[in-house]
């Protein structure tokens, strides 16, 4: 065994619940895309993206965000051939045709062909229309259908990447209202748009935003309520049509960013969303403290050699480090192989650290493609080869083949994906998505204990 990759799912559960508390009376809607945040990225052993549905599903959770409308078919195409049979795997519930028609499923990339649409169609993905284009190829595709068409609408409020523009959505909103029958055009199920700022807290951008969805808001309601109390709106009777602004990120925000659902998905998986601010721990606005999300994934190494050297001895390619004094290092089976960041930040002095039994332990020289070394000298006990360093989330609950303390989940030290993104000169995301995607690691997985159902 050389590395482990451990995902434990009462952290989901815990961050899921830190969420819903934070956003107390809207619906959270995980986001799932690139895998499930890197989670679910390789194909055997592990976690997957049933695992990580099923246990959403488990903990009441009624929709999905994903990236793509293939990911979304796929991930049905297999679950339904399960033909109702049990889950061979304890982590994850039967998912069959039955259960995936009492859910959602958002394809946030939307429509970009007649074949798209017709797929989401097939495959019952609601599709997020980003354009007048796109609203046009769902409503040619979808008109002479029987089944229920569900979409959501996209107005963009300042992002600058998806969505329709505010002269586009008072036109389709003009349209909407001015129809004569539902089959010609259809009320979104939602509307929805992204905020650009939101991990920086004291940015005024987040307001400006926030005030323009307001207004998109208003003027939807007010044409949709004129409508009503004139001739009516023929064909869509009394269905709403729901609103959402906030990533995970702007959950912090405080409650008026929150609308009817929060689309959240990098503080499910225990990133911190909001590690821009002046703290990576600062409280937000919402009186809520983003460091007390728990790291879902634990990424740990064996040690596979140790060393002393003497001071002026180098370590690593192009002689990265030179010793000042006698070190002792460990050498861990991992690398920039299996995801590790290369760092290329540390000839300015900054440091990448590792944690062993508790203590902090840092990188010495360059990263290699399948090795680390790490300073070992001051450690306060005696270190062994095969011992087990976490490179990446909890310490102290992480045993290779054990159960995790659940009661001290997050407690204790540990690596965080912000700590080692800042230095190596990343983002979270990018440090969780590559480690996690490493090939040649042992995974495990944490089941959801008793208290959650």
């Amino acid at each position: 065994m050389r590395s482990v990759i451990r995902y434990d799912l009462n952290a989901l559960a815990s961050n899921l619940a830190l969420v819903r508390s934070l956003c107390a009376g809207a619906i959270v809607h995980p986001v799932m895309k690139s895998h499930g945040y890197g989670l679910a990225g390789v194909s055997s052993g592990g976690i997957s993206l049933e695992i990580l549905l099923s246990t959403f599903v488990r903990l009441g959770c009624r929709g999905f965000y994903f990236a793509h409308w293939e990911e979304i078919a796929e991930l049905k195409s297999r679950a339904q051939g399960t033909n109702k049979q049990s889950c061979d795997d304890e982590n994850a519930i039967a998912l069959d045709a039955e259960l995936f028609s009492s859910l959602d499923f958002f394809a946030l990339n939307g429509l970009a062909n007649v074949a798209d649409a017709r797929a989401c169609l097939e495959h019952g993905i609601t599709p997020v229309i980003n354009s007048l284009d796109s609203l046009r190829l769902w409503n040619d595709v979808t008109r002479a259908s029987t089944e229920a068409a569900p979409y959501v609408l996209h107005v963009d409020t300042g992002m600058q990447r998806l969505g329709l523009s505010g002269a586009d959505f008072s036109a389709f909103v003009a349209s909407l209202f001015s129809c004569k029958s539902s089959k010609v055009l259809d009320m979104p199920s939602w509307i929805i748009s992204h905020l650009s700022c939101a991990d920086d807290q004291t940015s005024d951008y987040n307001e400006q935003q926030l005030r323009l969805f307001s207004e998109h808001r208003a003027f939807f309601c007010k044409a949709m309520a004129d409508a009503r109390d004139g001739a009516g709106v023929l064909g869509i009777g009394e269905v709403g049509c729901r609103f959402s602004l906030a990533n995970s990120a702007g959950c912090f925000l405080g409650a008026g960013y929150h609308f009817d659902a929060v689309r959240a998905g990098a503080s499910l998986y225990g990133l911190n969303p909001v590690s821009r601010a002046r703290e990576a721990s600062q409280v937000g606005i919402s009186g809520f403290s983003a460091d007390k999300l728990v790291p879902v994934v634990t990424i740990s190494a064996a040690v596979v050699q140790l060393r002393t050297i003497d001071a002026g001895s180098s370590v690593g390619y192009a002689r990265g480090w030179i010793a000042s004094r006698c070190t002792r290092i460990g050498i861990v089976a991992f690398g920039y192989g299996d995801g590790y960041p290369t760092g290329e930040f540390l000839s300015s002095g900054v440091t990448m650290t590792a944690c062993y039994r508790g203590e902090i332990v840092r990188v010495l020289g360059r990263v290699s493609m399948d090795l680390l070394a790490l300073d070992f000298t001051d450690l306060s006990f005696t270190s062994s080869l095969g011992d087990m360093v976490t490179l990446l989330g909890k310490d102290n609950s992480f045993v290779v083949g054990g159960d995790c303390d659940e009661d001290n989940a997050g407690v204790g030290s540990f690596v965080s994906c912000e700590q080692l993104a800042l230095q190596a000169g990343e983002i979270n995301y990018n440090v969780l998505g590559r480690m996690s995607f490493c090939a040649r690691a042992t995974r495990e997985v944490v089941p959801l204990s008793a208290r959650y159902g």
